[in-house]
């Protein structure tokens, strides 16, 4: 089996489709697994927006500074990747490291294989074709295309969920 696992996620429920396939890798054979979550770069005025916003009044004057706005992304990146690292931990994995950044994601993504010696990189496809796949582009595939080793690619709308509340893969037949 693996023993060094990437995981990326973009943030967005569509790209956790592939959490319940490294659930069940970890529950066979437990591996070491990083998570990376690639943020888009900060836009300072909607951030600015947003943190005076949803703070205290008081804290309304940090807004401006732009090492606060970093941190506030930061945390919530950490959080949310916290909480994925607690599902993988319930599920088996040995150890568990976090990473995020604010960098372009396929390069991003390459040099966390590179730095862990990754041997599967795990993500999801949006499954995107035609003029939405042109302009929107597909990071899974530019992935693919430059991996040094093997992904587990999970393509989104092919998941559906069971009484017990894990996912399964639909089956399509054509009649």
């Amino acid at each position: 089996m693996f023993h060094c696992i990437l995981v990326s996620l973009d943030g967005s429920p569509e790209s956790e489709a592939v959490l319940p396939v490294i659930k069940k890798m970890l529950s066979t054979a437990p591996a070491k697994i990083i998570l990376l979550r690639v943020a888009p770069e900060v836009n300072y005025v909607n951030a600015t927006r947003e943190y005076t916003t949803n703070f205290a009044p008081e804290l309304r004057g940090v807004a401006s500074d732009v090492d606060s706005i970093y941190a506030s992304k930061e945390k919530e990146l950490s959080a949310y990747l916290k909480n994925i690292a607690g599902q993988l931990e319930a599920a088996g994995a040995e150890s568990i490291t976090l990473e995020y950044s604010f960098n372009e994601p396929v390069s991003e993504i390459l040099n966390c294989v590179a730095r862990y010696n990754v041997e599967l990189i795990a993500m999801a496809t949006h499954g995107r074709t035609g003029l939405n796949r042109l302009v929107h582009g597909s990071v899974t595939e530019s992935v693919l295309h430059h991996a040094p080793c093997p992904m587990l690619i999970v393509r989104t709308g092919t998941m559906e969920l069971v009484p017990d509340g894990e996912q399964t893969t639909k089956t399509m037949s054509s009649n």
